[in-house]
């Protein structure tokens, strides 16, 4: 089910004012792209992250986290998967 779209407006706000509109995007094609993994539980999902953040300090994951919080979304954190 879609996060509703007051909700889904805020959580957008809320993740550009962390990182800037350069390192979120709630584009299908991107979110379907970024979503994929290599662990056989990524084929277990029933559909595409709603967004995708690009943090690039600590303190910016720290904020994502707050931010999930307030908001009551889950998160998960994916890196790069350089070793597959």
């Amino acid at each position: 089910m879609p996060i509703e779209d007051e909700k889904h407006k805020l959580i957008y706000e809320g993740l550009v004012n962390v990182l800037g509109p350069d390192f979120v995007s709630d584009d299908p094609a991107v979110t379907q792209a970024y979503g994929r993994d290599f662990y056989a539980v990524g084929s277990l999902r029933r559909r595409s992250p709603e967004f995708i953040a690009l943090p690039g300090t600590t303190e910016d994951v720290q904020q994502i986290i707050t931010l999930a919080n307030r908001y009551k979304f889950p998160f998960s954190v994916i890196a790069t998967g350089m070793f597959f």
